[in-house]
């Protein structure tokens, strides 16, 4: 920090609240550097020598002030934003496509670059991890999601290698390794949005669960029954570490396997509700998920894509062709975007009532 001379509004430590709000309601009190403290008394820096401000300041707020000239820290100015510190290390020209957002998974980022822009990956790379303290790794996403164990090629780019980490999200802890299990920081606000509408006696399959972000805050919160069901090894073992992590083995049942096989062979017509989030290709399981409904029926929280200008149209005829190849009748209870994952391109749900 550099140190400087300034002027500072001399108080009694009794008085120091009341001045305080002050100065900041008059934009006196200088932020740039630090309150002092000595003895029994707090010295504010001023943004200028103010003699009249303590004629004020003493008729208005009838406190013994004084004001005096001494030494005082300036605070360094942290950069606001990604733009604020690449302005002089990438061509103007480019600085529109510096990203706006990107992940922060526990204390690892994930970007995505235009490719006009992917050569300063390095330079963005080393930015975000100025701005962010908590970020020690930043990972460049090389791909889509892959496969049927939902796997997203990463490259790392700057900071500690590391790929393995811990995110808390909706009161609970969650580990996983990010270059082996799909995980979306940017679910957070839906996986409590479903984990909220469970209750105390009812069965959960979900079907695609990964590392447990939807059953274990909502095994906190009740004592329904979940199963976690996920073909990937990698996700099985980190979701029953999250569950021993998070005291939640007495309600959440993890199973390894293809859930059609898994719900065919121990799970059919159990379930007061199902998760299917996987939005690419959830259409696919909603028979599996008809299946594992009781027979007096459910809901099914339903995720798919849909483009605009109807970004429903796709997931609306999913529901009602198995719906009647099924022989059901089914209630839209809820219709809702999740993210957006391209221009004009979005992760949506339904909440389906199924009679």
């Amino acid at each position: 920090m550099t140190i400087v001379k300034t002027f500072f509004i001399k108080v009694q430590k009794r008085n120091a609240n009341k001045l305080r709000l002050y100065l900041k309601q008059k934009g006196l009190l200088d932020v740039k550097k630090d309150v002092l403290t000595e003895n029994d008394y707090i010295f504010f820096p001023i943004k200028n020598q103010g003699n009249d401000l303590v004629r004020e300041i003493k008729n208005e707020l009838t406190i013994p002030v004084d004001i005096v000239y001494r030494e005082a820290k300036q605070k360094r100015e942290r950069p606001r934003n990604l733009e604020e510190i690449l302005r002089d290390k990438i061509p103007s020209q480019l600085i529109m496509h510096i990203p706006k957002s990107f992940d922060i998974i526990g204390d690892i980022c994930i970007i995505e670059l235009d490719s006009v822009i992917e050569k300063y990956a390095k330079e963005i790379a080393e930015a975000i991890l100025q701005l962010h303290k908590n970020v020690h790794a930043v990972f460049l996403r090389a791909g889509d999601v892959q496969g049927i164990i939902r796997v997203r090629p990463l490259k790392f780019i700057a900071g500690e290698f590391k790929t393995e980490t811990i995110h808390k999200e909706n009161g609970c802890i969650f580990y996983l390794d990010v270059t082996k299990v799909y995980f979306s920081p940017r679910l957070g606000r839906e996986h409590w949005r479903v984990a909220e509408q469970i209750r105390d006696n009812e069965t959960v399959v979900d079907m695609f669960a990964g590392v447990g972000p939807y059953v274990i805050p909502a095994a906190k919160r009740t004592k329904a029954v979940l199963y976690a069901i996920d073909i990937n090894p990698d996700a099985h073992y980190y979701l029953k570490k999250n569950i021993i992590a998070n005291k939640v083995g007495d309600r959440v049942i993890p199973i390894l396997g293809d859930v059609s096989v898994v719900v065919r062979e121990r799970l059919k017509h159990v379930a007061t509700r199902v998760i299917m989030n996987l939005p690419k290709h959830a259409h696919k399981y909603l028979d599996t998920a008809f299946l594992a409904l009781s027979s007096d029926g459910g809901i099914i929280h339903f995720y798919s894509v849909g483009r605009e200008p109807d970004i429903f149209e796709n997931a609306l005829k999913y529901i009602m062709n198995c719906a009647k190849s099924e022989s059901k009748r089914v209630e839209i209870l809820y219709k809702g975007k999740v993210k957006e994952i391209a221009p004009r391109k979005w992760q949506v749900v339904l909440d389906v009532k199924v009679y």
